[in-house]
This record gives C-alpha cells, structure tokens and sequence, in this order.
C-alpha cells in the first residue's frame, strides 16, 4: 500500500529514533547529515553503454537520464515523481519504512534519488541502462528505484553497480520496486563490481500480475567487505519467475535471501544459486518458496564449490506449502571438483588452470535462452570476467 511522501518520512523519522544503540546506523545517520561539497564527475560504468535509455547515479547527487520515445517509455529521476505527484501510488507500495534500518535510512535521507521507469501498454522496451558509481572515499549512496511496466508490455533492464578502487568506506543502501501487469514480462540483469571496502544492502520487490513472466539474473564476482542482497517476488495467477544468481566470493561476508510468494493459483518458480568461496570469503544463500496459491509449484537449486579451505559456504533451501495440491522441491549441495574430473581434462591436452577454468564455466552456466540477444551478451562476458578471476 502506497504512503505520501510526509507519512514514509514520519515513519522512517519514529524507527530510527528507537535505533540509539545500533552503531552502525547511528554512523551512517552521522555520515549524511556532514554536508559535502561534491564536485561533478561524469557518470561511467565498467561494462560498454548497452541501449539508449538509461539512468546513472553517481556518489549521492550526479543524476542523469536519457530516453527517446515518450509514448512509450518514461525514464526520470524519481524525486521529480514525486514532487510533481504522478503515479506515487507505486512509491512505497512494495516495501514499508519501518521493516528494516536500511529502508528508513532511504526513506528519511535518500531524497528520492533513483530511477522510475515506467512502460506504456502495449510497449516492447529494452534494454533500460541503469548505473550506479560511488567514486568518493565515504560516500553512502541511498537509492529507491521504482519500474512499472503496464499490461501487455515488456521491459528489459541492466543494472550495474559500482565504485572506484580509490573510493574506500563505500554504503551503498538500495531499494527497487517492481510493478508489472497482466501478461506482461520484466528481465533484469544484476553486475556489482565494488571494491574490497565496500558494504552493500540491497532489496528488491517485484509484484506481478497474471500470466506474467519475470526472469533475474544477477552476478557478482569483486571482494567486498560485506553485502546482504535480499529478493522478494510475489506471483499472481499463472505468473512465472525464474532467479539466477552467481556469486563469486572473496574476502568477504556475502547473504543472499530470495523468496517468492506464489500467491495465485497455477504460480510457478525456480531459483537457482551458484556459489564460488576463496580467500577467507563466507558466504550464506537462503532460497525460500513460500506456496499459498492452488496448483502452485517451485524448484530450489542451490550449489556450492569452496576453491580453498579458507572460505565457508552455507546453503539453506526452504520450501513452505499451504495447501495440499503445491508440488515443491530443491537439491543442494557443497563439495569442491574431484581430481579425477580435473585429471582427465589435463589427459586432454589442458594444463591443470584451464581445467579448472572449464570446470567453473560449467558450473556457473546460466539458461540464457530466455534472455534477450544484446543483454545475453553482456552476461556472457561478465561470466567470462568470472571464471578468468576465479581460475586464477
């Protein structure tokens, strides 16, 4: 349910004052309120622009966009949204305030600062270009993204995150908000490339209406000091997601919760999680199906390889029915490649670090049959940066 702007800031205001004793916000409270004089620096991401529609944020203040066809394709700042009150009853209708610090910290400090994207009826769009940079060493970077694709249409997205190597002490704190009618489809691809000082938090809520489609793919691969990534997607009748994650960890701390309510009858999904641990990473994925609607089904697949025996993988399926005519199921597993599969690729002609690379490409392999040609692209390089890294 949707809140005014006043009413998510009174809310946010009450929450974080009973939050004294958390140290942690009470810095990054302390952080937002030193004012800064920024200077201007143009908005880069580390992957070529892809599509000529797009958003970028950098640290807390540079916005820009761009978009072409207005009959069929919003793309705005959200601040401007809201200020001149048009389709706020999307803002703040997926997610309250008072659920979490991270949320309220949006709520009270963020000013709106993000992407609203919405796409006409009828309308086929993609791909949206979406980018955020932190480049300034302290910087707390508050988004709230808001995307709405109306029936009958489609939206594909890519998102990247990212901050310089010479920013240190990075938050990066976001929530995005995805409206999508009836028979409609939204894809998102999800790239995070920060640096080893960053912390990351992140939520995105999807709601989707009847025979709609959602497919998410997101990949990580760079240390970082701590990130917590939370997905959310609630299925109407006959609505369909699919949720791929990728996850190299290094020198980290990495949690992952994904959970989809499938809510209307005939509802179906599938996660799917891919974890790589080395270098001391730890890294937690929590999959969770949540099955209310008659005739709902969902699938769980969570696999884990540690490259070392420094770093720890903890994998955690949960499947939850409500009725007795759902059909649910997961496997997972932990276990690094056995020598044997690396010896017979090295009787092949492979020395023993192309063997190991071949392997982690296989592993980390993502059905992109569903993902459009040009965003299909930019996936198959970012797993190509992935396995490079990991084989090393």
């Amino acid at each position: 349910m949707s809140r005014s702007v006043r009413d998510v800031e009174k809310i946010a205001e009450e929450y974080l004052s009973k939050l004294s004793s958390n140290g942690e916000i009470r810095e990054i409270i302390a952080r937002l309120e030193i004012s800064r004089r920024e200077p201007h620096i143009e908005p880069t991401c580390s992957i070529e622009e892809v599509g000529r529609a797009f958003y970028s944020l950098v640290d807390s203040s540079i916005e820009k966009f761009s978009y072409v066809d207005t009959s069929s394709l919003i793309i705005r700042p959200l601040k401007e949204i809201v200020i001149e009150e048009k389709d706020v009853e999307n803002v703040w209708s997926l997610a309250a305030p008072d659920e979490d610090p991270h949320l309220a910290l949006i709520a009270k400090y963020g000013d709106n600062r993000g992407a609203y994207v919405r796409v006409r009826s009828g309308s086929k769009i993609g791909p949206v270009r979406t980018c955020y940079v932190t480049k300034l060493t302290g910087t707390v970077q508050l988004v709230h993204n808001v995307y709405v694709v109306e029936d009958d249409a489609e939206l594909q997205v890519l998102s990247t995150c990212t901050s310089s190597r010479d920013a240190l002490d990075i938050y990066h704190i976001s929530l995005t908000e995805v409206i999508v009618g009836r028979n409609s489809r939204f894809t998102m691809i999800m790239y995070h490339n920060w640096n080893e000082t960053t912390k990351l938090w992140s939520s995105l809520r999807v709601s989707a209406g009847p025979e709609s489609r959602i497919v998410l793919i997101y990949v990580t691969h760079s240390p970082i000091e701590k990130a917590y990534d939370q997905v959310i997607v609630r299925l109407s009748e006959n609505a369909s997601a699919t949720s791929s994650s990728v996850i190299y960890g290094r020198r980290g701390r990495y949690h992952t919760e994904t959970t989809t309510i499938l809510e209307g009858r005939n509802a179906s999904s599938i996660l799917i999680s891919r974890m790589l641990s080395a270098e001391k990473a730890r890294i937690e994925s929590v999959s969770k199906i949540v099955a209310r609607g008659e005739g709902s089904r969902g699938h769980i697949e969570c696999l884990g390889v540690p490259l070392d025996d420094s770093s720890i993988i903890t994998s955690v399926p949960i499947l939850e029915a409500h009725r007795t005519d759902v059909q649910l199921s997961h496997e997972a597993a932990i276990g690094k490649f056995s020598e044997e599969e690396i010896t017979y690729l090295t009787t092949k002609g492979l020395d023993e670090n192309e063997a190991m690379q071949l392997l982690i490409r296989g592993f980390v392999s993502i059905d992109l049959e569903e993902v459009p040609p040009t965003l299909r692209k930019v996936v198959e390089r970012i797993v190509d940066e992935l396995v490079r890294r990991s084989a090393v």
